[in-house]
């Protein structure tokens, strides 16, 4: 008897949590960017670590490299990572997130006059990268972004 009013008990607790919460809960608002014919939508989420700073100006919630150990470092691609560093050139922000719509973790390069200002949700338009060697590997150029 103990046993079935502790079970009775816990699905009343636990069918009311549920209820609960999503009568309480509202959804995050987001604007969403107005992307040009061949941009594609992305809203992403820049958390600390998923921001690398490469040349340019050290920020705080980023990992910052110099621009001479970027060019240094290969890690195999060959192809790929001078393209990398023709496409960084001066400065740029290297970042990997969710895309919360298609569920995938693309490969961003973002301008240094585009980068985010702070972490949190964005919505981003970008392109796949020109170069062969980039786009094989996933990596895609941002054209506009809107906190």
């Amino acid at each position: 008897m103990p046993a079935m009013v502790f079970g009775i008990v816990l699905a009343i607790v636990t069918i009311g949590g549920v209820l609960l919460v999503k009568s309480i809960a509202k959804p995050q608002s987001l604007s969403q960017a107005e992307c040009s014919v061949g941009e594609t939508l992305m809203i992403v989420r820049f958390t600390p670590g998923s921001l690398v700073q490469v040349g340019g100006e050290a920020a705080s919630q980023r990992i910052n490299v110099t621009l001479e150990q970027f060019t240094a470092l290969n890690e195999g691609y060959p192809e790929m990572h001078d393209a990398l560093v023709q496409t960084v050139g001066e400065a740029a922000t290297l970042a990997r997130p969710l895309d919360l719509l298609s569920m995938q973790y693309p490969l961003l390069v973002v301008s240094d006059q585009l980068s985010p200002a702070q972490l949190g949700l964005y919505s981003i338009c970008a392109i796949q990268a020109g170069e062969e060697a980039l786009a094989s590997r996933g990596w895609w150029n941002v054209k506009s972004i809107i906190k």
